[in-house]
């Protein structure tokens, strides 16, 4: 199906109220795959790919980001969409391809790194306001217990969004128990929304990935919610969490 085709369908099911309640929440959630840590756990890096509502466009992007620095690397993101309905698989082959030299060059993919946690866009059961996790994925018997909660922080929309629902909003990450003690640690705060996040609605905990030999680094991936075409879209970000010595 044409674009230009698939756009006409849609305002003709607009315009006869077939986008009401439910089916209007028809939206993009992104998954997600990490590719690893360096062998420092200093840089990471992970891949989102899916279909865009509306185009059916497949797209993949590849992100590596320096922890120290909680910024992309240089030569980073890498993106790719492919201007007509393909395969996803079509879309992550040419990212891959564009993102080859890059991840050999900061070494992101020699410690594949471990889900301390991971709730999926459609896991109606998973509460993403908070996630407790064991600091050792890997060693479940020693409990080392660490919790992180999320809280949305609104901002005034831009002229862009002004008809966005549940507000414009970014988003505040804090520790809140390390080592299975309550703290009241700020990880990260907007200071203000990228426009790379279009028009965010909302924010939920997706995923803690740990990586190092000793857990020496630890990433939220945050599933950040924004209105788009037929619904709410989802894409990931990714936010260091800074834990205590091992």
């Amino acid at each position: 199906m044409s674009r230009r085709l698939r756009a006409f369908l849609l305002s003709l099911a607009c315009g006869a109220g077939l986008f009401m309640g439910q089916a209007a929440q028809a939206g993009d959630a992104a998954e997600m795959r990490v590719i690893g840590f360096s062998a420092d756990a200093r840089m990471f890096a992970f891949e989102e790919f899916g279909v865009q509502d509306g185009s059916g466009f497949p797209y993949s992007n590849i992100f590596v980001v320096d922890l120290a620095l909680d910024k992309f690397a240089p030569g980073a993101p890498v993106r790719v969409t492919i201007e007509r309905e393909a395969p996803i698989k079509d879309a992550r082959l040419r990212a891959w391809e564009k993102a080859r030299s890059l991840i050999a060059r900061y070494g992101v993919d020699s410690d594949p790194g471990a889900f301390a946690a991971y709730r999926a866009a459609a896991d109606l059961g998973a509460s993403g306001d908070a996630v407790r996790f064991n600091r050792y994925p890997q060693a479940p018997n020693v409990a080392r217990p660490y919790a992180i909660a999320i809280q949305s922080k609104p901002f005034p929309a831009t002229k862009d969004c002004l008809n966005a629902s549940n507000g414009f909003n970014g988003f505040m990450l804090k520790l809140v128990e390390a080592n299975g003690a309550p703290v009241d640690r700020l990880l990260y705060e907007d200071a203000a929304v990228p426009p790379s996040r279009k028009c965010p609605t909302g924010y939920r905990v997706g995923a803690v990935v740990t990586g190092g030999a000793n857990a020496v680094a630890a990433v939220a991936m945050i599933q950040a919610s924004s209105q788009g075409f037929e619904g709410d879209d989802i894409r990931w970000i990714a936010v260091p969490i800074h834990l205590d010595a091992p």
